[in-house]
C-alpha cells in the first residue's frame, strides 16, 4: 500500500506530464491557426519536419524517423507531400535504394516565414513571464526531454 506522500507525488508527476501533453497539443493547434491566418501554406507537422531537415541536412528518411520518433511510413508520407510542393529535394547516396533530403530554396523560405511567425507568437504569449521564470521553465523541460530521450535510446 502506498502512503499519502507517494500518492501525491505520483499525482504531481501525472499532472506534470499531462500538462506537457496539453502544451504540445494546444501549441500545434495555435501554430496552425497562426499559419492559416497569415496564409502560410504549411502544417505544424510539416514545419517541425522542415526544421529537423534544416538542422540536419542532408538527412536520410531513416534518420528523420529516429529524430521525430515516427514510423517510416508516416515520415514517407510527410516527405512525399513536402517533395510534391517542392519544399525539399532528394539527394542520391552511394547506397542503392537510399537517398537523403535537403531543403530547397522554397522550403527554406517558407521555414523562415514560419519561424518568424512562431517567434512572434511565442513572444506575445510569454510577455507576462519574467526572463528568470522562462529560463527555469526551459531548464526543467530540457532536463525532462533529455531523460525521456535517454529512456528511448
Amino acid at each position: 500500500m502506498t502512503n499519502a506522500k507517494e500518492t501525491n507525488y505520483s499525482s504531481d508527476i501525472v499532472e506534470y506530464f499531462s500538462t506537457i501533453h496539453d502544451i504540445n497539443r494546444i501549441s500545434h493547434a495555435l501554430v496552425q491557426r497562426v499559419f492559416d491566418a497569415k496564409q502560410v501554406d504549411i502544417s505544424s507537422e510539416q514545419w517541425k519536419t522542415l526544421g529537423i531537415i534544416y538542422d540536419c541536412q542532408p538527412i536520410t528518411p531513416i534518420e528523420l524517423s529516429r529524430q521525430t520518433f515516427k514510423n517510416k511510413g508516416a515520415v514517407a508520407r510527410v516527405l512525399a507531400g513536402l517533395e510534391k510542393r517542392e519544399l525539399i529535394k532528394r539527394l542520391p547516396t552511394r547506397k542503392q535504394n537510399s537517398y537523403q533530403v535537403a531543403l530547397t530554396d522554397k522550403g527554406d523560405e517558407i521555414l523562415q516565414q514560419a519561424y518568424d511567425l512562431g517567434h512572434d507568437t511565442l513572444a506575445r504569449l510569454t510577455k507576462d513571464i519574467s526572463e528568470p521564470e522562462l529560463s527555469q521553465a526551459f531548464e526543467v523541460l530540457q532536463r525532462t526531454l533529455n531523460a525521456m530521450t535517454n529512456e528511448l535510446e
